[in-house]
């Protein structure tokens, strides 16, 4: 927990797309594109998600880094990217997240691979700019999509992968954010070739970028970084840098963390708004403090709150004139839930209320949701209808958080509970389930839950 003008309080897991398509309101893709690159026929693994509302809105392309080993690059998935993918569909864009050749379900093999021998990286990173450029083309057959404003922004290989996509110069390409980017060679380290292909991308790109590396990046060190952004500007590119602190224990992982998506999200606004790209602005703090009855006090709660991750609630109690937040999970009721409670228990005050629900504003005071009084709160009530002790709220949490296919398991000589999610199947999950219960209890152990369903003995 970190206090700030509000209390933040935060947990993160992975999203359902069912769970998000019915929560949000956002049309979400879980799809393949094919593209034409160099004249062959590819089959991309892509998750398009697209906020509410006609018309033809910009496009944020996102793509991801290159994990170590054959095994985990062939588990890359675009649908694990939704929470992020999310955060910019809030902000106004079709969001598409683009697996690239070599990875996940993508057609493979990787174009390009390098080894300790290579003298030149750039010929990677050109293979990978290759597939979001024949993404782009795809889109501008879409109704829904306008490429005239495209933000590229990509993580580690990824963030690379943008930079060479931003010395193409690309017609629609109004910015790139590159957090944590480059390629790393853990047996052969090759930071002066690393060096030498960004400064070579700076003499080219004219497309403003945004870098974002952290102090104790175990891949990328400072001192790695500054050769990296001075080699950029020799050559005349154009970019900004946002030196971020030491971050966790290791800072590559300020792309995909929740800590570091609310750290990264904050620059990122703030750069959207210097070039004039959709985010939320000054107008959204005044008008939602004016909606809700807020005092001028909570304007850095307010801005607080409107940079950080979704899934998000805000409770706010008049009395004490407290704003609490509650962020990063995927169940809204959840995540409502919390926040309520929270305030509750902080300002000892019965009048708060749960004002918004991500971005959005409740109507009227009148309708401002009472939440979660222990009574009627969902999570309490499904705890009480198990049969299972109150102070096992955060585990119900996580389970209704888990991914679908998902299973909940008791034992039957034990007070243990546990559960499978993101299952190919129910029975895959329950078989899981099971065997963890059984595994750990040595004992019979019986499904309580399937998915939302609760299975009655």
């Amino acid at each position: 927990m970190r206090i700030l003008a509000a209390v933040i309080l935060a947990a993160f897991t992975c999203l359902s797309i069912g769970q998000a398509v019915a929560r949000s309101g956002m049309a979400i893709e879980d799809t393949f594109m094919k593209v034409r690159i160099k004249g062959s026929v590819y089959r991309l693994n892509v998750l398009i998600v697209s906020p509410s509302g006609g018309g033809r809105k910009p496009v944020a392309l996102l793509t991801h880094g290159k994990p170590l080993g054959q095994l985990r690059m062939s588990a890359t998935s675009a649908a694990r990217y939704l929470p992020i993918a999310r955060d910019f569909a809030w902000r106004g864009y079709v969001a598409v997240v683009v697996v690239r050749r070599g990875f996940g379900r993508s057609d493979g093999p990787m174009p390009v691979t390098l080894g300790c021998s290579a003298t030149d990286l750039m010929p990677r990173f050109e293979s990978a700019a290759d597939d979001l450029e024949a993404v782009i083309r795809e889109l501008a057959r879409r109704p829904d999509v306008d490429t005239n404003r495209i933000l590229a922004l990509g993580a580690s290989a990824g963030g690379a992968a943008v930079t060479a996509l931003a010395a193409r110069n690309v017609p629609g390409l109004k910015a790139v954010v590159n957090i944590s980017g480059g390629l790393s060679f853990p047996k052969c380290p090759k930071e002066n070739e690393l060096v030498r292909a960004y400064g070579d991308y700076g003499k080219r790109a004219r497309i403003p970028s945004l870098w974002i590396y952290s102090a104790n990046d175990r891949l990328f060190p400072a001192s790695l970084v500054d050769r990296m952004h001075e080699a950029y500007l020799d050559g005349g590119g154009d970019v900004q840098r946002q030196r971020v602190g030491k971050f966790a224990s290791d800072g590559h992982a300020l792309f995909s963390s929740r800590g570091g998506r609310r750290i990264w999200l904050q620059h990122l606004d703030g750069f959207l708004r210097s070039r004039e790209l959709p985010t939320w602005d000054l107008d959204n703090v005044r008008d939602n403090m004016k909606q809700i009855g807020m005092n001028a006090g909570s304007r850095v709660a307010m801005e607080t709150y409107l940079s950080l991750p979704g899934v998000k609630a805000m409770a706010y109690s008049p009395s004490a004139k407290r704003v609490l937040a509650y962020y990063g999970r995927n169940n809204l009721e959840v995540v409502r839930s919390r926040a309520y409670r929270t305030c509750a228990q902080r300002t000892g005050n019965s009048d708060c209320r749960i004002v918004m629900e991500n971005f959005e504003v409740l109507p009227k005071p009148s309708e401002m949701s009472l939440a979660a009084t222990p009574d009627v709160d969902s999570v309490m009530a499904l705890l009480r209808r198990l049969g299972i002790e109150e102070k096992r709220i955060s585990f119900m949490e996580a389970y209704m958080d888990a991914l679908d296919k998902k299973v909940l398991v008791k034992s039957l000589t034990r007070s243990y509970y546990s559960y499978a999610g993101g299952m190919k199947s129910y029975d895959e999950a329950r078989r899981k389930a099971l065997e963890r219960c059984d595994k750990r209890t040595n004992g019979p152990c019986q499904v309580v839950m399937e998915g939302d369903r609760v299975i009655k003995p």
